[in-house]
This record gives structure tokens, C-alpha cells and sequence, in this order.
């Protein structure tokens, strides 16, 4: 594809003696001429960072650019170091593919050269419409082998990460890494979601990643396999990642709050990336009942909570007391439980806990020995501590 467009770029530039540049959609480059005149501050750096600046995207949308099926002039903008030009938008088969564009600073464009950058602009059009045609069989194959990736089958995990390599989709030499998008809303419509689901993981990959990425969409969530040597994820851009997914997705297509949790697995080779997966998962249920006003969590960061989280669902309720859990079902209750877990995460420092809770620090020992009371442990032995710290952690677990 990249020669086929560069070959209509130069053909395109030798025939007018303009700059000229192929986008796809997202607005990333795919071809330029190599022309040097008329190159403005916007063009160069659209060339060194193989990307639209974002200020200039936001200039030329203004024009409706992203909804235009001709040609359509864009004005100078000293602001930006942004001279006029002209953008014919890559249409095929009902499709919009991409742009064209067209320097031109002085308004000179005239309609016989319109006519023969259109006529070229079908002609990239058409290649991006293959390789779309590609790509989209590709993703067919590689969704159903994603599936396979992350099944409970170890035989079947391993021939899949095998045929995914066979096809050049992953490095055989790197890490993979899995992000799990997790979304519910009012109405909890298990359509509404997936569609969020699937819409926000495509275009958070669509506007970011550079190499090759792997969705699949699960009944109550969606999972994102990303190679860790893809530039946007090299040195901790992980985490940003993680946030873009956040953010595309309380702007869904249906015009409803949503409430969002992402987590992300450790990286792993491709033949664990189930490993990574389920940890993903536990990150992203985990943080939202541990600290809801975190959108964003890591398996690294849970702590103990991935041990805990590696237990039975049906192990965890039968594991706390009757008398913690009944404590955990009343306000009072939950107050007296966090004031302990405080203390306890604290090293029983009581004047720390004191402080981190407001109280006064014999405010905080009452508590203490009402919990003591009320469920009948012991804090002053260590094993009975232990239990305790542990109970209260689980019970944060269930839903």
C-alpha cells in the first residue's frame, strides 16, 4: 500500500508542482511528495511526527472536512504557521478512507487541477479500500484467534499464539500486554455496552497505536491486546493509553453517562498472554471496588488484593465471619470496619490512623474495641490481627 500511495503522491506533485500528502482517517501519514516548496510549520511536522498536530485537526474540522465528499479549501492560519490549502477526501465504495492535500498559499488551485487531484485521489481511495478489504479479513482471522489466545484451553492458547506469529501480527521477540475496558450504564442495556466497548477500544487504538493490536469482546467486557513495542506504548505510555480509553469512552455514541474501569495485566509473552488477561480483569473489577474514584488499575499495583483475588468467589463468602459480615451491612457498621482497616494499614500506628480519619486518637481506640466486641477477635494477637486485615479486605471484594 505505503509504495502504491507514494507513487500517486510524486505522480500527483510532479504534475501540479504542489506539495501533496495522503492521511487516513485518523489523520496519520501514509504518503507525501517530496517536494520542499510551499512546506509550511504545520506540513514539516505532520512529515517528522507522521501525524496531524492536534491544533491543526481541530483547524480543519471546523470545515467539515471529516463529513465532506469534495474538495473542500481550507484557509491560511498565521496563528498555527498554517498556509491555505485544499483537502480532497479518500472515498470508495461508501466509504471514507482518508484525505488528500493539496498545498496551496496562494489560492491559485484552479478547477483543472481539481478535476486531475480528484482523479487521483480515487485512484489512492481505491488502495485504501483494499487494503481496508485486507485488513478486514485479517481481523477476522485474528479475532477468532484472539478467542483462542484467551480460552481456558492451554493447547488451544498455544496453537493460536503460534498462527498469530505465523501471520506477522505480534514480534516473536516481544511482550504483550492486556487492557480490559469494563462499562456500565444507566439502563445497563448489555448492547449499549458492548457497542461502547467495542467503538472505544477502536478508536483509542485507531487514534494512538502504530503497530498492531488485538480486540475481542466479551459478554461483560472488552480486551485489548497491545504489543509493547509499539511506539505510543514504549516508556510507561501504557498508562496513558489506559487513560485515552477512559476518555473516549464517557464520549459513547449514545448519549448516556457511563461509568468506566480499565485494567491492565503485566506484560507477558504471547503464548501467557491469557496470564495477562485475567489479571486485566482482576485490576479492572478489583479497582472499582477498592477505590472507586480510580478508573485506571494495575495488577502491579493491588498488593495483596492479588492474592485475594486468585481465591474462589464461593471461598471469599465463606471465608468472613458471620459477625464481619454483619457488621459491613449497616453505616455504622462500615465506619467502625474502616476505621479499624485504616489502623491496621497503618501498622497500628494509632496516631497516624488518627490523623488520616480526623479522629481523636481515644475517638479511634473506642471503635477499635467496640469491632472487638461486636465480632470477638483479639488484635493483641498477631495471627487473630492477620485474620482481621484479611477479612475486611475480602469483604471490599464482594460486589
Amino acid at each position: 500500500m505505503e509504495q502504491q500511495l507514494q507513487a500517486i503522491a510524486e505522480a500527483l506533485a510532479a504534475r501540479l508542482g504542489r506539495s501533496v500528502l495522503i492521511g487516513d482517517r485518523a489523520y496519520r501519514l501514509l504518503a507525501h511528495s517530496r517536494t520542499e516548496e510551499q512546506i509550511d510549520d504545520i506540513r514539516r511536522r505532520s512529515i517528522l511526527e507522521r501525524e496531524g498536530p492536534r491544533e491543526a485537526i481541530e483547524w480543519v474540522e471546523r470545515f467539515g472536512v471529516d463529513r465532506a465528499r469534495a474538495p473542500v479549501t481550507i484557509p491560511s492560519n498565521d496563528v498555527l504557521g498554517m498556509a491555505a490549502r485544499v483537502c480532497v477526501p479518500l472515498w470508495s465504495h461508501g466509504m471514507h478512507l482518508g484525505f488528500l492535500w493539496l498545498m496551496d498559499p496562494e489560492g491559485t488551485l484552479g478547477e483543472a487541477e481539481l478535476e486531475i487531484a480528484q482523479d487521483m485521489g480515487r485512484s489512492a481511495a481505491h488502495v485504501l479500500y483494499q487494503t481496508q478489504v485486507l485488513k478486514d479479513l485479517e481481523q477476522d482471522v485474528a479475532r477468532h484467534l484472539m478467542s483462542e489466545l484467551l480460552s481456558d484451553d492451554p493447547g488451544r492458547r498455544a496453537v493460536a499464539a503460534t498462527e498469530l506469529r505465523e501471520l506477522g501480527l505480534f514480534e516473536k521477540t516481544r511482550e504483550v500486554v492486556a487492557l480490559v475496558l469494563s462499562v456500565r450504564g444507566d439502563g445497563d442495556a448489555s448492547d449499549e455496552r458492548r457497542l461502547v466497548v467495542a467503538s472505544t477500544l477502536d478508536r483509542a487504538r485507531r487514534a494512538t497505536l502504530r503497530g498492531y493490536s488485538a480486540i475481542l469482546l466479551r459478554s461483560t467486557h472488552g480486551v485489548i491486546l497491545v504489543d509493547t513495542g509499539d511506539p505510543a506504548i514504549r516508556g510507561g505510555g501504557i498508562d496513558g493509553f489506559g487513560e485515552l480509553i477512559l476518555k473516549v469512552a464517557r464520549r459513547p455514541p449514545a448519549e448516556k453517562e457511563v461509568r468506566a474501569a480499565v485494567g491492565i495485566g503485566d506484560p507477558s509473552t504471547l503464548e501467557a498472554a491469557f496470564e495477562s488477561y485475567e489479571e486485566a480483569q482482576a485490576a479492572a473489577r478489583i479497582g472499582q471496588r477498592v477505590s472507586p474514584g480510580r478508573s485506571v488499575s494495575f495488577w502491579r499495583d493491588l498488593g495483596v488484593y492479588r492474592i485475594l483475588a486468585r481465591l474462589p468467589e464461593q471461598g471469599v463468602k465463606e471465608a468472613v465471619p458471620n459477625a464481619f459480615r454483619s457488621l459491613s451491612e449497616s453505616d455504622h457498621g462500615r465506619e467502625l470496619l474502616q476505621t479499624l482497616e485504616t489502623y491496621l494499614d497503618l501498622g497500628c500506628n494509632g496516631g497516624l490512623a488518627a490523623s488520616a480519619l480526623h479522629l481523636h486518637r481515644s475517638s479511634l481506640y473506642r471503635r477499635i474495641r467496640k469491632v472487638e466486641e461486636l465480632t470477638g477477635v483479639d488484635l493483641s494477637q498477631g495471627e487473630q490481627r492477620l485474620a482481621t486485615h484479611l477479612w475486611i479486605k475480602l469483604l471490599r471484594l464482594e460486589p
